[in-house]
């Protein structure tokens, strides 16, 4: 059984909605297992400070790409008031606790003063019990002089102990040898030039980083680094949580957030 449905709306291109025209299908099937699939498009059209903004969403459960039935996935994609482009994905399953989304900007050479054409975007991907990764990126290209690089840090976030209400005296868990994050921090271009940094940072503060460095002309250096703080001198601060107990931050007695306690000594 398949069950269409398609919609189209015209509007006046008011203050209050700005829209132009919205149209759309949706499409709902049984799926080879019995369970019932869900699909839907639509694409809407505004004015306005924006003269138009393309939209597209998806959810659907497709039988033939995920064999689990209860993963969802979506995607947005439009053109913003300043001519980027724009787009957004993700995968939801409710009952195993998977959550994945990315998005990505795209900025071309013509709307720059430059010359460059730059995308840059993000992704982040969950599951229950498992540690929290992620990636922030940047890229910059210019085809006139046949030049690209890359900027990227990619981290792992880790579970770590909290009270019930997602916050705990410093004290209490800074004498543990735990690892709250860790990352790689890279730079690169088509020049063989790479600037990369692993680093690790644990509960009590200590950050231990490797370090390469290519020029590019044959030269690479590598260098370990490692740093210590005296808990001691840390008055009063706070891990924070979110509820499932994953690292947010550190809050000082004023209430200022930080990612790092060395932020805090400094």
């Amino acid at each position: 059984m398949h069950l269409f449905r398609a919609f189209l709306s015209q509007f006046d291109g008011s203050q209050h909605s700005q829209k132009l025209r919205e149209e759309g299908t949706d499409h709902e099937w049984v799926g080879d297992r019995g369970t019932m699939q869900k699909s839907s498009v639509w694409w809407t059209q505004f004015t306005g400070k924006c003269e138009s903004q393309k939209e597209t969403k998806y959810r659907e459960t497709d039988p033939t790409a995920v064999h689990d039935p209860n993963m969802v996935r979506g995607e947005r994609e439009g053109k913003n008031c300043y001519g980027q482009f724009w787009k957004e994905d993700w995968q939801v399953n409710a009952v195993t606790g998977y959550n994945r989304w990315s998005k990505m900007t795209q900025e071309f050479a013509h709307l720059r003063n430059d010359g460059y054409e730059a995308k840059w975007g993000e992704w982040r991907e969950e599951q229950a019990g498992l540690p929290l990764q992620g990636e922030r990126w940047t890229e910059l290209l210019h085809a006139a002089e046949d030049y690209w690089e890359r900027k990227s840090e990619k981290y792992t976030e880790y579970q770590v102990r909290k009270s019930e209400d997602g916050a705990a005296a410093l004290e209490t868990v800074a004498d543990q040898p735990m690892l709250i994050r860790s990352g790689l921090s890279e730079y690169r271009n088509n020049r063989n030039y790479l600037y990369a940094e692993k680093w690790d940072e644990y509960l009590d503060g200590a950050q231990h980083k490797k370090i390469i460095l290519d020029d590019g002309f044959g030269k690479r250096t590598l260098k370990e680094l490692g740093r210590k703080l005296n808990i001691e001198v840390l008055d009063d601060v706070k891990l924070c949580t979110d509820n499932r107990g994953y690292f947010l931050c550190f809050q000082d007695s004023k209430g200022i957030e930080y990612r790092s306690l060395q932020l805090i000594e400094s």
